[in-house]
């Protein structure tokens, strides 16, 4: 599906549109969405032990969701920042040199994972993972590194964002890492796609 693709040059803006994908600033996705009975997949209902669950947040499905406007307080709870999340630390660490990225906590998530049976993408021993995910991670730095992140073929697959009532990024579910490494190398400018955006920011943009 093609996606309207723009520039937000006023970064207090706030854009809704369906499968509108817009380049923001990495460094404005402060928190993550939080879980609530609003959203469609919340971390520890749908499976505690999953590596990306450590922190229960929650999710709009990007293919159900794009482009909704949406009132009451899903965005509301408290929820973890970005940058707390196992997948950023262990990116960060890994890049700083601070921690060898397959000793980070979120790796011994998913090999927990991968020994109970239930990790997906094909991986069937830890040994699997360790090498072919370390060495997509190394590729995917070194491409936004020199390439920077450029908006995905397929528009649910961009690093998908809400939009809260008071205008603020938050973070929904895809491109954790590509917005880790962004973040972490000082990109300015990631293409997005605006899942949910909350009723009232929507209208400041509309008045």
């Amino acid at each position: 599906m093609e996606a309207q693709v723009r520039e937000m040059n006023d970064q207090t803006g706030v854009a809704g549109a369906v499968h509108e994908v817009v380049f923001i600033n990495p460094n404005l996705v402060e928190r993550c969405t939080p879980a609530s009975p609003h959203t469609d997949l919340n971390q520890h209902d749908a499976n505690k032990k999953h590596p990306h669950a450590y922190f229960n947040r929650g999710y709009f499905i990007e293919s159900k969701r794009a482009g909704l406007v949406l009132g009451g307080d899903w965005d509301a709870p408290p929820s973890p920042r970005f940058d707390e999340l196992l997948e950023y630390v262990a990116i960060r660490e890994h890049m700083t040199g601070e921690k060898d990225w397959s000793k980070s906590e979120f790796c011994k998530r998913c090999v927990r994972a991968i020994k109970s049976g239930y990790y997906s993408k094909g991986i069937k021993s830890p040994r699997d993972f360790f090498e072919g995910r370390l060495s997509q991670l190394e590729k995917l730095i070194s491409s936004i590194a020199n390439y920077g992140v450029h908006p995905a073929h397929d528009v649910y697959d961009n690093i998908s964002v809400n939009i809260g009532s008071d205008g603020a990024y938050m973070f929904n579910n895809r491109g954790h890492h590509r917005l880790a490494i962004a973040r972490n190398l000082g990109v300015n400018l990631v293409p997005v796609l605006i899942v949910v955006t909350h009723k009232n920011a929507f209208r400041k943009v509309i008045r």
